[in-house]
């Protein structure tokens, strides 16, 4: 019986997957799939709007902390439209990414002084529990303009998680 059940076993994988007399059906023209566009970028948004974006997308461009542009973005959202603050928002993402790896240097020692107040287990940051004043206020600062800290590998890194 075992030597019936292995040799069709071995059949089975040896055997193609369609029918004895048919070729496998071909799906595609050679030709590569066309990508989508990306929506609401300011290229694709017209009308008054996009005087806003750009001079928001402008001060992106100068600005050297995400804790002097949040402020601007959120006046600047409380008066516009959804489409206009998705475009802000969307400019304001690529913006703390930017900052992520081109401004964070300077701050990567006293975020590993971070680690101790994290859960054990769990990936959350317990800042109740952070007593040194310029700890909390690092705290306080990154998390306020749209970032969160993990614990990977031993290491404090920050996470963009804006959630407004």
């Amino acid at each position: 019986m075992k030597k019936i059940i292995s040799l069709l076993l071995v059949g089975l994988l040896l055997s193609p997957c369609t029918g004895k007399d048919q070729a496998p059906v071909e799906t595609g023209n050679g030709e590569e799939t066309r990508q989508e566009e990306p929506f609401g970028t300011p290229e694709t948004i017209s009308g008054e709007n996009t005087e806003v974006i750009l001079d928001f997308e402008e001060r992106l461009k100068t600005a050297d902390d995400p804790l002097v542009i949040k402020p601007v973005m959120d006046e600047i959202m409380k008066t516009e439209s959804t489409e206009t603050n998705d475009a802000l928002l969307s400019a304001y993402l690529r913006y703390l990414r930017a900052y992520q790896f081109m401004g964070m240097m300077p701050y990567f020692k006293q975020f590993q002084k971070l680690q101790p107040f994290f859960d054990k287990g769990i990936q959350n940051l317990s800042s109740d529990l952070i007593t040194d004043a310029s700890l909390k206020d690092l705290f306080t600062r990154f998390e306020s303009v749209g970032y969160k800290f993990i614990q990977v590998e031993d290491s404090v890194e920050l996470i963009i998680f804006h959630l407004k």
